[in-house]
């Protein structure tokens, strides 16, 4: 067994991971995410902090670490601009995405670097969240669900994160990515996440592991009904181009089914946060023509 472990440990610290901070105006969570990184068991990591033109003091706290952490900075262009500069810059042979405000748990590289050694046929291995405040307190946990050929669930799960929080879970092996696989820096939260590992999973297999290996930091009650809001536009957009690269304009009961179960969703949720005012919107957006 001891034998064994240490194989592993050998062959993970030849496997490079490249983690990608892209950051604006987090400062005041950003060192908490980067002791994360700093932490995991896995040594073999690269980071790559792309700040996003900030104007608050994440640069000075990011040099603070500048010995190893790779800074760039960018004018102000957005979030899939960051990583998709942080994606051209990468060596790693795995790709990681870590948002400035979520935490790793220190074993999080190692546990899903163990799936890759199990299942060398796999493209990206995510895992479980908690989710907490802005003091890092628990407040509930999410399971990761789909696994798989996992194409297929982006349409029929239209309103539901396939890669559970996506960007800061996933763990992808570099060669999985195809030259056209960049973030659509067209498109905002959520649909850039859904789109890029939509994209990602034509041809290819995910897993995942169910610890709970990031904690993910949720805002004050008011953010969060605005991200509510944008969360259920960023669906609606990517459901379009969803429908639009699948060639399914012609399939106008198929996309109504799916474009009506999407907002039943939305009105659900609007209705548990008590925001009558958003939950009507989305019944206005669900009898839309599509």
């Amino acid at each position: 067994m001891a034998q064994l472990e240490i194989c592993l440990r050998i062959s993970h610290m030849r496997d490079r991971v490249s983690v990608i901070v892209p950051n604006y105006n987090y400062g005041r969570y950003l060192k908490d995410c980067l002791l994360g990184i700093l932490g995991q068991t896995h040594l073999n990591v690269e980071i790559l902090f792309v700040d996003d033109g900030s104007t608050d003091d994440s640069v000075s706290i990011a040099r603070e670490y500048s010995d190893k952490v790779t800074i760039i900075c960018q004018p102000h262009g957005g979030v899939n601009q960051a990583r998709n500069n942080g994606l051209r810059l990468a060596t790693g042979d795995f790709i990681a995405f870590c948002d400035s405000d979520d935490v790793w748990l220190p074993n999080k590289l190692t546990e899903q670097l163990g799936v890759f050694d199990k299942n060398p046929d796999l493209a990206l291995v995510y895992c479980g969240i908690t989710v907490v405040d802005e003091k890092l307190n628990k407040l509930y946990q999410q399971d990761p669900i789909f696994s798989g050929e996992c194409e297929e669930y982006f349409f029929t799960n239209p309103a539901t994160a396939i890669v559970l929080l996506g960007a800061s879970t996933s763990l992808i092996r570099k060669s999985a990515f195809k030259q056209e696989i960049f973030f659509d820096e067209a498109l905002n939260l959520p649909a850039e996440d859904l789109d890029f590992f939509r994209r990602l999973a034509k041809g290819n297999r995910f897993d995942f592991i169910r610890e709970h290996l990031v904690l993910y930091r949720q805002h004050t009650v008011s953010a969060s009904r605005v991200q509510t809001s944008k969360y259920f536009d960023g669906n609606r957009r990517h459901f379009l181009k969803l429908i639009s690269d699948r060639k399914l304009q012609g399939k106008h009961k198929l996309n109504k089914q799916m474009w009506m179960r999407m907002h039943w969703q939305f009105i659900k949720r609007s209705l548990q946060e008590k925001n009558l005012i958003l939950a009507i919107q989305q019944v206005k957006y669900m009898f839309k023509k599509v």
